[in-house]
């Protein structure tokens, strides 16, 4: 497979993106100015605004014009948390008041850093569930052409301690179980588990990126070949983190190097189960008789806790956005036309081919 990162530039050259392009501006308001300069400012998405540089204002109208008066620069110094930043001021050419008006310029993150652990996924039809001669339950039935968009999808599941830095940056709600934001060293290549839909949305939008719908997530699987494990069709134990391999507890992320899809995504046949962006509805042509709440939010992949019939790539189960156990994390994904948004908006910054 071409390298992901040079995919990526030669897409943005054919729609007419250019490599250097300029940053949009954020509007913030200032909510307090600390004794020691500092301001705390209010923002609508807080964590990609880290290190931000920006310009204090206030606007003027005379004659039926306006124009901003530039009072100052500042630079954000501090995540807070999801909607507050701390920044210090540079310079000024006079004081200033909560009144005044903010608008920041984020600095873009480099494309091979934001794409570091994200797995390309091409396009195309995948071929989404089974004919009920193949399935073992009636929600993953019939069998049916799914038209996909390229994308990324994370190699491994999200960690804690990738889960642990945005706890600490936005000051989100720690799953349960945790004493503090920070987590012992040695369990941070763990999946976080314990955490519900809105966790995993809210992680999801700090990273700029989005859960994956089920259907990216079974073709990242199955791939063309519609295997039913990420190996192949016929399940072997100790080939997943399942509770045929009897480890009774979630394992670092890659332990098992067979369990590994055709495109190189890892733990989807066990370790945890995982949310996606996907509300429970029946598949097309799917009139078999079950309820389906549209309250519930798919999760797909096997786990430690369950059996090989649950661990297929096809399997189906659904849970309320407020439910969390210790076998349910998730991973997060982002297609390309999503990902030229940022590059556009100047978040991310494309890089040069190799």
């Amino acid at each position: 497979m071409k390298d992901p990162h040079k995919l990526l530039v030669i897409l943005l050259l054919v729609l007419g993106f250019s490599v250097c392009v300029s940053a949009a501006d954020v509007a913030a308001s200032i909510e307090q100015i600390q004794t020691d300069g500092q301001m705390l400012l209010k923002v609508p998405n807080a964590g990609f605004l880290k290190g931000a540089r920006g310009e204090v204002y206030y606007t003027v109208v005379a004659e039926g014009a306006s124009r901003d008066i530039v009072v100052g620069t500042i630079q954000v110094a501090q995540v807070v948390d999801a909607t507050h930043v701390l920044a210090r001021l540079a310079q000024s050419t006079a004081p200033i008041q909560t009144s005044f008006k903010v608008r920041l310029t984020p600095t873009p993150i480099p494309a091979e850093q934001f794409l570091e652990n994200m797995v390309y996924i091409p396009g195309g039809t995948a071929t989404i569930g089974l004919d009920r001669n193949k399935a073992k339950f009636w929600n993953e039935t019939p069998a049916h052409p799914y038209n996909l968009e390229p994308y990324y999808i994370e190699r491994t599941e999200v960690t804690i301690g990738q889960y642990a830095k945005f706890v600490q940056e936005t000051d989100h709600r720690l799953p349960p179980g945790w004493e503090d934001d920070t987590p012992p060293v040695e369990d941070e290549p763990l999946p976080v588990t314990g955490v519900t839909w809105e966790d995993a949305m809210a992680y999801s939008r700090w990273a700029l990126r989005r859960l994956p719908s089920e259907e990216e997530w079974e073709w990242a699987g199955r791939t063309s070949r519609s295997y039913m494990f990420p190996w192949g069709n016929d399940f072997v134990k100790n080939y997943a983190n399942t509770e045929e391999a009897d480890r009774n507890h979630a394992l670092p992320v890659i332990s098992f190097a067979t369990d590994l899809s055709q495109f190189g995504v890892s733990d989807l046949a066990g370790n945890v189960a995982e949310w996606t962006l996907s509300v429970y509805r029946p598949y097309p042509g799917n009139t078999h008789d079950e309820e389906y709440n549209p309250d519930h939010y798919v999760v797909r992949g096997g786990a430690f806790t369950v059996k090989d019939k649950y661990c297929r790539l096809p399997f189906r189960a659904s849970k309320p956005n407020n439910y969390h156990c210790s076998d349910v994390g998730f991973r997060t994904a982002i297609s390309i036309r999503e990902l030229d948004k940022l590059i556009a908006e100047g978040l991310v910054a494309a890089s040069p081919a190799k």
